[in-house]
């Protein structure tokens, strides 16, 4: 039998990184105990499989998520890419939510107070869209040092910006509105860039609440885009596809704490946003029609 210790300096051997494999010194020997239980035992208990050592109480439950930072780097410039990839995803959400907001509500009350509309789904225009971009854009990046818009953010705002779903919600509220307060502008001369400015825009705060909430939400968790269009490198994924990656490669080898740590994480600016914006977004979606 052979017996494994692994602890801190001085307490046993020094491990340069993970995982690491602990074999057995001839065939006739077994293992039976370590300081640190292994992930696994391989070869009929010749080799103890370790993915992760973190001895200690603290060190158990934290280790997965400093492992996260840790373990992952870019190959060109050495950082952190779970750091990369959330930093991506805050610019591309945060981007998203700007043009969300600003389509949004000019169109959806474009919508509401004008008898015109024709709305396409994504789907259909998946293939030209990805053409486009490949192109970048019938070759108008060039003009900017761009010869596609493949494997970066500006292309991938490029198809996602533009939404439908809060088109429709904002319409949906402009049209609850009272149409009364309008007309009593429009008689005083107001027009109407100015009618929406001054006094739409201002009772529309409960919708643009919710709006921010859900806008933020769909960019940061979007993944069908982002899997399409940030292919390589690994610095331009956002944080759905850099979790896929952690999927890939950790997942092959049972090393699961690491990827629900990633996953946890994730999760965490999304849960903040709406403890902070939950009156916002329960006014916004509870909003009903105007008042008598």
């Amino acid at each position: 039998t052979y017996r494994v210790q692994v602890g801190y300096p001085g307490a046993g051997p020094t491990i340069d990184r993970l995982p690491h494999d602990v074999q057995s010194p001839s065939r006739e020997q077994r293992f039976v105990s370590s300081t640190l239980p292994p992930t696994r035992l391989e070869r009929l208990g010749l080799v103890a499989s370790y993915e992760t050592i973190t001895p200690g109480a603290l060190g158990y439950l934290l280790g997965n998520y400093r492992r996260v930072f840790t373990e992952a780097r870019s190959v060109t410039t050495g950082q952190s890419l779970f750091l990369r990839w959330t930093s991506n995803t805050f610019v591309y959400a945060f981007v998203r939510v700007l043009i969300t907001l600003a389509i949004a509500t000019t169109a959806g009350y474009a919508l509401a107070r004008v008898r015109f509309a024709q709305m396409v789904p994504t789907q259909v225009l998946f293939v030209s869209n990805y053409l486009v971009l490949r192109d970048g854009i019938w070759g108008l990046s060039s003009l900017w040092g761009q010869a596609t818009l493949l494997n970066g953010l500006p292309g991938l705002l490029f198809v996602t910006a533009l939404n439908a779903g809060p088109v429709f919600i904002m319409k949906q509220f402009f049209e609850t509105l009272p149409r009364e307060v309008e007309e009593s502008a429009m008689i005083d001369g107001a027009g109407y860039w100015s009618r929406f400015s001054r006094i739409v825009l201002p009772m529309a705060r409960p919708a643009l609440g919710a709006l921010v909430i859900l806008a933020f939400q769909g960019a940061w968790n979007d993944f069908f885009w982002p899997l399409v269009i940030l292919t390589t490198p690994e610095d331009v994924k956002t944080l759905p596809i850099g979790l896929l990656t952690f999927r890939n490669v950790y997942g092959n080898s049972g090393d699961w704490g690491l990827i629900l740590a990633g996953a946890i994480l994730s999760a965490l600016p999304v849960i903040v946003l709406f403890v902070v914006f939950q009156r916002y977004f329960m006014e916004g979606v509870s909003y009903g029609g105007g008042k008598e």
